[in-house]
């Protein structure tokens, strides 16, 4: 029996509770993929479906838990995950996650989680791509006017191309530049540079390379360091924008991330150093006011971030923005304004972006307070990670 990944999640071969043999029963009797290790089994009504069946247990077995459940919770910007074994296994692909149950195995203690959660297959390497489609759209962006639409993808993907869903056609991709992430190398290529219309950016890639350049979004429930001094991650993986925060934020794109809380902090990471170093805000009186996420996928993460000028009166009250707890002020000489934070997998600076609730410009004082740490661009791609039929875009 092998470790397995669904997505991002470990799942330890010590915690799967199925026997191999009552697997290959069942299997058998249907004739459908021979053998399975890891945490699989067929269900029988459906061909397509299976079940991850197993137990976490000791310290961090409710976080654990927790974070399959909001995977399995997180919806369609999520897209297909992969499912696949340290050591390969016929079972590994693409997955949508249907449902999942999860409980205390003992009601007096949160120290072993059951869970079974179902899956519905939706491919292999062999008859699928990944397809990020795009809806390339210019934005208000205050800080630059550069003419691009960046779109992020593992440096070792392969088979890469521009897909046009209306004509089925595709064409060949440029790279733009080859940038290092805390795990790996992420190309970025500009959805403006093809001649069709929000292309589709389709490649094939290793089931686990994709992680590698994935968008993360942590709560770091009250924990300076990821890891504990064995080793062990403490913060939490959060995939549900309905997640209720226990802590700060970081939202990570493994090149540049977000720490929010009761103030920002923006770090990038030193590939030559091996570690994150923070990047120093301008000088302002503008201060954070209050974040809520508001979208989280593989490809791209929005935040919704509330800013205050500092120079209005003191603070009089707590209340909950969104799921941070922030300051309140009286509402003399009081000026706020919101900006969205997004972060696409491969840029190196956070894309701030008036919404559309908000009226532009942003107030000089907040450019002035986030130049440092802003992107110049003046589109989205607005990037959306799914799968792909090979059979569409077989070349």
């Amino acid at each position: 029996m092998t470790t397995r990944y669904l997505g991002p999640i470990e799942i330890p071969a010590d915690s799967l509770t199925n026997s191999q043999g009552q697997r290959r029963q069942r299997l058998a009797k249907q004739g459908l993929l021979g053998d399975i290790n890891g945490s699989v089994e067929s269900i029988s009504s459906e061909p397509n479906e299976f079940t991850v069946t197993g137990q976490y247990r000791g310290r961090f077995a409710e976080k654990l838990a927790t974070e399959l459940e909001e995977l399995f919770d997180a919806g369609p910007e999520i897209g297909p995950v992969p499912f696949y074994g340290v050591d390969e296994t016929p079972q590994d692909g693409y997955y949508s996650l249907e449902n999942i149950d999860s409980n205390r195995v003992d009601p007096r203690t949160p120290a072993a989680q059951a869970f079974d959660g179902r899956l519905t297959f939706e491919g292999t390497r062999e008859n699928s791509r990944r397809a990020v489609s795009t809806s390339v759209a210019q934005v208000e962006n205050d800080f630059g006017n550069d003419q691009t639409a960046l779109v992020g993808l593992p440096e070792s993907a392969t088979d890469v191309w521009w897909f046009d869903v209306e004509s089925k056609q595709t064409e060949q991709v440029s790279v733009v530049e080859t940038r290092a992430g805390e795990h790996g190398q992420v190309d970025v290529v500009d959805a403006l540079a093809s001649s069709f219309e929000n292309p589709h950016l389709i490649y094939d890639a290793a089931l686990d390379a994709e992680w590698r350049t994935d968008i993360q979004v942590w709560d770091t429930r009250g924990h300076a360091d990821k890891t504990d001094s064995n080793g062990y991650v403490q913060w939490g993986r959060v995939f549900a924008p309905s997640h209720t925060f226990a802590e700060d934020v970081i939202v990570s794109n493994r090149i540049v991330r977000l720490r929010l809380g009761e103030s920002l902090t923006v770090e990038e990471y030193d590939d030559s150093a091996g570690a994150w170093t923070e990047v120093a805000l301008g000088s302002s009186d503008w201060m954070l006011d209050g974040w809520g996420v508001t979208r989280i996928g593989p490809a791209r993460v929005v935040v919704r971030v509330r800013f205050a000028d500092a120079i209005a009166p003191a603070i009089v009250g707590q209340a909950i923005v969104g799921e941070s707890t922030v300051g309140t002020t009286s509402t003399n000489n009081y000026q706020d304004f919101e900006l969205d934070a997004v972060l696409h997998r491969g840029w190196r600076r956070p894309h701030w972006v008036v919404p559309e609730n908000e009226t532009p410009p942003t107030p000089s004082g907040l450019q002035d307070l986030l130049a440092p740490v802003a992107s110049g661009s003046d589109y989205t791609a607005a990037e959306t990670q799914g799968v792909v039929s090979r059979e569409e875009v077989w070349r």
